[in-house]
């Protein structure tokens, strides 16, 4: 099932086609915004969004084995780690537009926000894989999930992705990798 979470930023975002793309599934949910001033302002929004995306893990079929163990005073300060919780694999793919319309500041302030959620993903191998394209007249596809992915690797590939502008939004291009 592929659910499309539309992020449309200011005055040039074709509502039209972000509507339909809402309609086409009814988890597809549009976030409209009039500048990139307001991604900060609706990031825990958008965030809780698609982190209610994923579907919950299904718990163990059997319990895991208890252990009891008897810990002496001079371990008591000590804070145990809580179990791992579960995680479902899930394929994310970010599209971001590099055209001059946006400008190389908000582009640089999309591409921190996009950052900042994945921060609080659980990215790796048996979680979430990222994708990340940026288009203008071209598509340049800047991480992929077919690599292997760790959370660090996405951040510092996310990091180093740099502004490529043109004259062109082929908007269309870049949905066809997806």
């Amino acid at each position: 099932k592929v659910v499309v979470v539309p992020v449309g930023i200011g005055p040039h975002v074709n509502l039209r086609q972000v509507h339909l793309i809402e309609k086409q599934a009814p988890e597809n949910k549009a976030f409209v915004l009039s500048s990139v001033d307001e991604l900060e302002q609706h990031r825990d929004e958008i965030i809780s969004y698609l982190c209610d995306l994923a579907p919950e893990a299904p718990a163990p079929t059997q319990p895991p084995p208890v252990a009891q163990v008897t810990v002496g005073p001079e371990h008591l300060g000590v804070s145990s780690l809580g179990p791992k919780r579960n995680s479902m694999v899930l394929d994310v793919v970010f599209v971001l537009e590099g055209s001059d319309q946006i400008g190389e500041a908000n582009f640089n302030r999309s591409r921190e926000f996009m950052e900042a959620v994945i921060q609080r993903m659980d990215v790796g191998q048996d979680a979430i894989h990222i994708t990340v394209l940026q288009y203008a007249y071209t598509v340049t596809v800047e991480a992929t999930f077919r690599e292997p992915q760790s959370k660090g690797d996405v951040l510092q590939r996310v990091r180093e992705i740099r502004y490529q502008g043109g004259n062109s939004t082929n908007t269309g291009l870049a949905l066809q990798y997806v």
